[in-house]
C-alpha cells in the first residue's frame, strides 16, 4: 500500500533534523521501501503584496492589480477577482509559469495577455490554480507575515515521502504511525496527538449489542447528524492539499450514500460511544 508522507506533518509529531533524502534512506533500510520523494515545481512563482488596486477602466467586471514581488519588481495584473484588496498577499506568476488551467485542469505556460485594452503582465493564482485544490472562486490569499519577494516554492513548497508499505505493519498507517518509526529510528521523543475517546455508552438511536464476545471482544460505533455537505474545515482541506497527488484532489468534503434520502441529514457528533460485552464472573473483560 502506497502512502504519501508530508515531511511538514511529520514535523508536528517528532523532530526531523536531516535532509529528505537521508529520512527515506533511513525509513528505506529499516524495512519501508521508499518509493519517491516528490517536491514542489512553482518555478516563476512567487509571494506577491498587492500594492495598489483599481476598476478596469475598460470593463465593470475587471480590476487592475499593481503587485510587488520583491526587490523593487512590480507587475500590473488584470484580475476578475472580487476577494482582493491592497495589503492582499498572494501567489503572482509571471510569463513563463507554469500553472494548471482553472477552468480545463491542463498545466499551461503564463503568457503576457492583451485584456480590454491592458496588457497582463502575469496572474495572480487560484488554490485550483496551484494545484493545491478545487478552489476556483477567488484568488488564494496567503499568510502576511510571509516574506515578499520569496519563491513559493520555498513559502509553502511541500516535500512528500511516497513509502511502500507491507502487509506486516498495519502501525504504519498514518502520519502517526511513521513519526513512531521515526522517533524509534532516530531515538528521538514522539509527540502523540490528543484524541477524544468515545465514551462508554452505545450511541443515542443506535441498538449496538455483541452477541459474540468470543468472535467479536470489542466493537466501537459513533453516530453523526445535521452533516453539511459543503467546504470541508480548513484543517481537513490542508491535509488534502498535503497528502492528495497533483490533479487528484476531492472535491467535497463528504460523500453520500446513494440510497439515502436526499433529504436526510446526517456534522459533529452528537453522540458515541462503545460497547463491551459484559465480563463473566471472575473475568476482567480485557481480551486484547
Amino acid at each position: 500500500m502506497l502512502i504519501r508522507v508530508p515531511l511538514s506533518w511529520l514535523r508536528e509529531y517528532v523532530d526531523v533534523t536531516v535532509a529528505a533524502d537521508e529520512l527515506g534512506h533511513r525509513l528505506h533500510m529499516s524495512g519501508t521501501e521508499l518509493k519517491g520523494i516528490e517536491r514542489a515545481q512553482w518555478d516563476k512563482i512567487w509571494v506577491g503584496r498587492v500594492a495598489e488596486l483599481e476598476k478596469h477602466p475598460n470593463a465593470d467586471n475587471l480590476s487592475l492589480a499593481t503587485v510587488d514581488y520583491g526587490d523593487a519588481r512590480r507587475r500590473k495584473v488584470v484580475t476578475g477577482a472580487t476577494n482582493l484588496r491592497p495589503g492582499s498577499v498572494v501567489a503572482y506568476a509571471e510569463v513563463g509559469a507554469a500553472y494548471v488551467d482553472g477552468h480545463t485542469g491542463e498545466r499551461v505556460v503564463m503568457k503576457p495577455k492583451d485584456m480590454r485594452g491592458i496588457k497582463s503582465e502575469g496572474m495572480v493564482l487560484s488554490e485550483k490554480e496551484l494545484g493545491l485544490g478545487e478552489d476556483h472562486d477567488g484568488i488564494l490569499l496567503l499568510d502576511e507575515k510571509l516574506r515578499v519577494g520569496a519563491p513559493l516554492s520555498e513559502a509553502l513548497g511541500e516535500i512528500v515521502l511516497l513509502l511502500e508499505l507491507q502487509p506486516n505493519r498495519p502501525d504504519e498507517l498514518g502520519i502517526v504511525g511513521i513519526a513512531r518509526e521515526v522517533a524509534a529510528l532516530y531515538g528521538t521523543t514522539l509527540r502523540e496527538p490528543v484524541v477524544d475517546l468515545l465514551g462508554p455508552a452505545a450511541p443515542k438511536g443506535l441498538d449496538v449489542r455483541i452477541e459474540d464476545p468470543d468472535a467479536c471482544p470489542h466493537f466501537a460505533a459513533a453516530r453523526l447528524e445535521n452533516v453539511q455537505i459543503g467546504r470541508g474545515h480548513h484543517e481537513l482541506r490542508d491535509a488534502r492539499a498535503r497528502t492528495a497527488p497533483p490533479r487528484i484532489r476531492p472535491a467535497r468534503g463528504a460523500w453520500r450514500n446513494p440510497r439515502r434520502p436526499p433529504g436526510a441529514r446526517g456534522g459533529a457528533p452528537e453522540d458515541a460511544g462503545r460497547h463491551r460485552p459484559r465480563p463473566a464472573a471472575g473475568d476482567t473483560g480485557d481480551r486484547r
